[in-house]
């Protein structure tokens, strides 16, 4: 019996090849966000404390982060489209792991500000190349759930990384988090250098091409620019808003917000595919609106909940 059920699972594969690699793409952005997700509760703690710094450079620290990710997405792009997808993700994974290693070597704001930078060139290219190898892998009408799924491997490494890396600190040290950090994107680089790419369409406008912001994406680039700035909204202001208002406990808004985005990514992962872009867009838009409306009248825990809830499931369907 367990020599035919190896059977059924190899003839599976060799039926969906696809499947594997798609699983494998995952695999690899898994690792990289865990590594990201490490470093985000223990940075804090250790500009205030071994180094000794404020809180003006904590801000500092943690956002630069953003700045290399932000730029060099368009530029890893072009180059995965240009290279392959596999070189820019190993590239991007090697990258991270390289500013895992600077954290360990950082006695100062300056070099921790170095690193950062290091890993937000990273975290840009692997995730403009995952997500763009994720779509090359799936069926033509499953992509906007491969987009989802790759989703996940975003929101499953911040969830779950941050308390790895809390455990290691209080355990190990800071010097065993940032170990982490750069062996967690090794071996996704690892992962990645195993995994077959699927063979892409030729552009028939070689200029647009090569265009670092293609006019394809302007409108849908900018939908999903304002959707962003409502999370961030959130991200900045719901625990003080709530706090203000003596609702405790308002962190619980995040976990609430993770798990609907989570759990939307897997029970509606069809929805863009059959409903199509631009009205499951509209639709997720006006979810995610109706959310934060909730939560800025929220006068309770439950009320703020509720808005979380269905802001997660509308900022959930909007990447996709």
């Amino acid at each position: 019996m367990p020599s035919q059920s190896r059977d059924a699972a190899a003839a599976r594969a060799e039926r969906h090849p696809g499947l594997a690699a798609s699983a494998g793409v995952f695999l690899a952005a898994l690792c990289a966000f865990l590594a990201i997700g490490a470093a985000l509760p223990v940075l804090p703690t250790y500009v205030r404390g071994p180094l000794h710094a404020s809180d003006l450079a904590v801000g500092v620290v943690v956002g630069s982060f953003a700045l290399t990710s932000v730029f060099c997405r368009p530029l890893a792009g072009r180059q995965a489209d240009r290279r392959g997808r596999r070189v820019v993700l190993v590239a991007g994974a090697l990258a991270m792991a390289l500013g895992g290693l600077l954290y360990l070597l950082s006695s100062n704001v300056l070099s921790l500000v170095g690193a950062r930078l290091v890993v937000g060139v990273g975290e840009g290219s692997l995730y403009t190349a995952g997500a763009a190898w994720a779509v090359d892998l799936a069926p033509e009408d499953r992509r906007g759930m491969a987009l989802g799924l790759f989703g996940l491997a975003v929101w499953g490494g911040l969830s779950l990384g941050p308390v790895a890396g809390e455990l290691l600190r209080s355990s190990s040290g800071y010097d065993a988090v940032w170990t982490l950090t750069a062996i967690l994107p090794l071996v996704g680089a690892i992962i990645a250098l195993r995994l077959p790419e699927a063979a892409r369409p030729s552009k028939a406008d070689p200029a647009e091409a090569l265009a670092l912001f293609p006019r394809a994406a302007h409108r849908p680039g900018l939908a999903l620019a304002l959707a962003n700035i409502g999370y961030a909204a959130l991200a900045g202001f719901g625990v003080l808003l709530l706090r203000s208002r003596g609702v405790g406990s308002g962190a619980t808004v995040f976990t609430a917000f993770a798990v609907a985005v989570f759990a939307s990514r897997l029970v509606l992962s069809r929805v863009p595919d059959r409903a199509g872009a631009r009205a499951t867009a509209t639709a997720a838009g006006l979810f995610e609106a109706l959310g934060l409306t909730i939560i800025a009248l929220a006068q309770s825990l439950p009320a703020a909940l509720a808005g979380a809830i269905i802001g997660g499931v509308g900022f959930s369907l909007l990447f996709p």
